[in-house]
């Protein structure tokens, strides 16, 4: 994929008629909102819809991702939280469509995650894909949760083209190129041949993305971190954050049945959430089936207070765990890599209280 060269095509948009399989486009080169826009999503794992300004009490002081260039009321997500756990011998696989390499230090590895994956579509050589990602994560240093956005085979369930990935981490590579938004976890794949992909899709128009641009968005909904924990050296230079809104714009380089599939992972454990907010142009609730989590309003005064109350009893375990850092995202502050380590390896055994009690609440807003 890395010798691939692409052109773009500027073309009037067509209609589209969808079913189970969209309607073979009438034109080649057609921009292929119109086409996604009438997409069924499927979720596996934990996924739903959100406002931009989504807050979950009246005193609103959870984090906004903001309003996506789509423009769309409400957007998707795909999160880490209350994510589906592996489980081969039971026929449970992974969310991921990566095989990858464990941390050579660490040992840690990928563990739960969620995605949501479209019913197909045919499009043909030429055809533009535009989409929006947004990456939010609690995480970092050697818990390298990461996000995916694909283009597939419907035949073969061969990836077409990488739409976008990202990866949480400890501090930018100060190159000048993007920091959390690039494809060096494709290089941690354990066939080598696949080792050799390349995020395909141009983002942002080339510019390179910069740390985490939206800055700390750490009490989100989707996230379920009432503390607004920060697992990060440095805060400020670290992926807790979102990248806010990147464009994708993918052109089809082959005619072909495809469909899109959109994922997060956590890695090394399953506390610290990451998550995926996605949008396209044409985006409704009616697109997406159960069960999926629905946060477009505020939640009522009474139930934001029983959830405040459920936090203060079980938060104190949350905030004395080594490393765990404040609300306004202060760093853990790690002597040395020593002390990182050891505090990186003690979080596997943190309590997982307060997870089942925002699993609850999870459930009351689905049930909504």
């Amino acid at each position: 994929m890395s010798s691939r060269v692409r052109s773009f095509v500027a073309v009037v948009l067509t209609g589209f008629s969808t079913g189970l399989i969209a309607g073979v486009p009438e034109a080649a080169g057609a921009p292929l909102e119109s086409v996604v826009a009438e997409l069924q999503w499927s979720p596996t794992g934990s996924a739903g819809l959100i406002t931009g300004d989504y807050q979950s009490s009246a005193e609103g002081t959870d984090s906004e991702i903001g309003e996506s260039p789509s423009g769309s009321a409400r957007v998707g997500f795909v999160t880490t939280f209350d994510g589906i756990s592996p489980d081969p011998e039971n026929g449970v696989p992974s969310p991921s469509p990566l095989v990858l390499f464990p941390d050579p230090d660490s040992l840690f590895e990928q563990t739960n995650g969620s995605k949501t994956t479209s019913t197909s579509f045919a499009g043909q050589a030429g055809d533009v894909l535009t989409l929006y990602f947004n990456y939010v994560s609690t995480d970092g240093l050697l818990y390298r949760d990461y996000a995916w956005a694909r283009l597939v085979e419907s035949g073969t369930d061969a990836t077409a083209a990488w739409l976008f990935i990202a990866q949480s981490g400890n501090a930018p590579d100060g190159d000048g190129t993007s920091d959390y938004v690039h494809d060096k976890v494709l290089k941690l794949q354990i066939d080598p041949i696949l080792a050799d992909q390349d995020q395909d899709a141009v983002l942002n128009g080339g510019r390179p993305i910069v740390g985490m641009p939206a800055g700390s968005i750490n009490v989100w909904a989707p996230l379920q971190e009432p503390d607004g924990q920060c697992w990060a050296k440095d805060p400020q230079t670290s992926s807790c954050g979102a990248t806010g809104w990147v464009e994708s714009v993918y052109e089809l380089e082959a005619g072909g049945t495809y469909h899109l599939e959109f994922g997060v992972m956590n890695w090394g454990d399953e506390n610290y959430q990451s998550a995926l907010a996605f949008d396209f142009d044409g985006l409704a609730p009616g697109q997406f089936l159960p069960p999926i989590t629905v946060y477009d309003v505020p939640e009522p005064r009474s139930a934001a207070a029983l959830f405040a109350a459920v936090v203060g009893l079980t938060g104190l375990a949350q905030r004395r765990k080594p490393g765990a850092a404040a609300l306004q995202g202060t760093s853990p502050g790690f002597e040395d890599d020593d002390a990182m380590r050891a505090a990186s390896i003690s979080r596997s055994s943190a309590s997982i209280r307060t997870r089942s009690l925002c699993r609850a609440r999870v459930a009351a807003n689905r049930s909504s």
